[in-house]
């Protein structure tokens, strides 16, 4: 941790003169900053106090809310009440945060006029760039920050040359910035070097046989966290330039180009259902993101990743084995009630399909159909949806209404030779009996 001294008089100053206002700073030159020999434009004692450089119109600010985020700090409010939008995830490392404030938006809802703005304490810093930057221009952050232990930390930047397609930068120039002492009581942002590199963007997407078009690829991780769950997917028609898959919660469909390395998506539809999880809320929502930023892609081996530029967003796998649970399986015991002898054509039933990781069945009165994923032995059930018929009868109307609480707060499950059990924690809560 950096420890810097204190001085109460210019730390009163300083902290009226950063609520008063937040300032990006903006330098014309002939050539990008980063090209150039650096000078610190961040003064001893920023004050944030211009406003951004322009704001979207309602309708693209409706049309793009979904992108932004609510205040979660002192500074994120400082940023906001300045007029700015936040988005992206915030960047925080010990007393240190990096959050990115926007002022407009291009067709596909991402940040246009943005800035990378620096707090310590929450108190402002300074910015990473001297500039404005727009995505998929020469010169934009693309959120990858790297923190040493002595005081200082790198920030990568897209770097465009005039033939470079949009999705693809070919060279990155990377900053290191240091946080300097002195009387101050908060360090001072000081850009003290700059290193750019090629890319590898021009190597062929993929390095196996497999492409995008010809199987299912499951999500198996959001940037570098790995998804817990399997239900959401994507698959894609190359005959028709369609996309269509499931995102945890809600199916989506939509067309999509491929050009070499490039991919791109149009605006995707999705169907309405409620998540009942928050655990899949939060998945479908960075999945639709991640989707709706991607423009680049690349296959290994049976992995597909998506890219927004050189930020990994999504990774996929295909070719995923055939879950034990796959078939058609007959409700044999619900909770301590046996199931009477019916007709099989009535007879309560739920059948998995392992690839699609989708549950449909039978339940007494009513078809349903809903989402699963399955951890080892953990099993879950997400949004399951019940056609309207009414119940002939108090008995099968009992058997139903059990039968979906049994889906709501079924965790785990066992399968012993034909017989399928579910379980809520080790109260067992329904058996089952696979038919052929």
């Amino acid at each position: 941790m950096l420890r810097f001294p204190t001085a109460a008089g210019l730390a009163t100053f300083y902290t009226v003169a950063t609520m008063l206002a937040i300032a990006p700073r903006s330098f014309a030159a002939p050539q990008s900053w980063l090209d150039q020999p650096l000078r610190n434009w961040n003064p001893t004692l920023p004050l944030l106090d211009l406003p951004p450089q322009g704001n979207p119109n309602p309708s693209e600010l409706n049309r793009c809310r979904s992108t932004l985020r609510s205040p979660q700090s002192t500074a994120d409010r400082l940023i906001q009440q300045r007029g700015w939008y936040l988005v992206g995830t915030p960047i925080r490392h010990q007393n240190v945060e990096i959050i990115l404030g926007n002022s407009g938006f291009d067709g596909m809802c991402r940040p246009m006029g943005y800035q990378a703005f620096v707090f310590s304490r929450g108190r402002y810093l300074g910015t990473l760039s001297p500039n404005l930057m727009d995505s998929r221009a020469d010169g934009s952050f693309l959120g990858e920050v790297k923190f040493q232990n002595n005081g200082t930390f790198t920030a990568e930047f897209a770097r465009y040359d005039p033939n470079d397609p949009l999705c693809c930068p070919s060279r990155i120039s990377t900053v290191t910035y240091r946080l300097e002492g002195g009387l101050l009581p908060l360090p001072r942002l000081v850009p003290v070097a700059v290193a750019t590199q090629p890319t590898a963007n021009n190597t062929p997407p993929q390095a196996s046989g497999l492409s995008l078009s010809g199987q299912r690829w499951h999500l198996r991780r959001i940037g570098n966290q790995a998804f817990p769950v399997d239900t959401a997917f994507i698959e894609f028609d190359s005959a028709n330039r369609r996309a269509n898959g499931f995102t945890g919660c809600n199916s989506f469909n939509g067309s999509y180009t491929a050009n070499g390395p490039r991919l791109l998506f149009a605006p995707l539809a999705t169907t309405r259902r409620l998540c009942r999880q928050e655990l899949l809320q939060s998945v479908e929502t960075q999945m639709l993101q991640g989707l709706n930023r991607t423009n680049r892609y690349r296959i290994q081996g049976n992995t597909l990743q998506l890219f927004e530029g050189n930020r990994l967003l999504l990774t996929f796998e295909a070719g995923a084995t055939e879950s034990p649970l796959s078939g058609r399986w007959q409700l044999q015991r619900l909770a301590n009630m046996p199931m009477p002898p019916r007709n099989p054509m009535n007879a309560v039933f739920i059948e998995f399909d392992g690839n699609g990781q989708r549950a449909t069945g039978f339940s007494g009165c009513n078809n349903f159909n809903g989402g699963y994923s399955v951890n080892g032995q953990q099993l879950q059930f997400s949004a399951v949806a019940t056609t309207r018929r009414t119940c002939i009868g108090q008995r099968a109307q009992r058997i139903e209404m059990s039968f979906l609480q049994t889906l709501e707060q079924t965790n785990r499950y066992r399968i012993e030779g034909n017989t399928l059990t579910f379980y809520d924690g080790d109260r067992p809560l329904a058996m089952f009996q696979r038919t052929p």
